[in-house]
């Protein structure tokens, strides 16, 4: 079973008919698209962008999990923008005593 996990690693797998693509064709197809219609976007831009979301929505652990890391801290380098939301809501905090 690692063996298969690891050799799948990177891959994405389709179904039903499980033909595999390598994610850098994932990201090369959609870069060939969002240039025919203006947009100069990466595949990394969208990664940062779809972790961010993640993270803002349902917290750093799950845009952890659905990026693949087993670290917290690995994910928060892709994102940022929720690092600095979190800020934002602790400056919301009022605390009376």
């Amino acid at each position: 079973m690692k063996l298969i996990r690891k050799s799948l690693k990177h891959f994405i797998i389709l179904m039903p008919n499980d033909k595999a693509i390598k994610v850098n064709s994932i990201y090369d197809m959609a870069s060939k698209y969002l240039k025919l219609v203006g947009l100069e976007i990466t595949g990394y831009s969208l990664k940062h962008t779809f972790l961010n979301l993640v993270a803002k929505q349902f917290g750093i652990s799950k845009a952890a999990e659905l990026a693949g890391h087993t670290n917290n801290k690995t994910t928060l380098t892709y994102a940022i923008e929720y690092a600095e939301h979190l800020v934002e809501q602790n400056k919301k905090i009022d605390i009376k005593i």
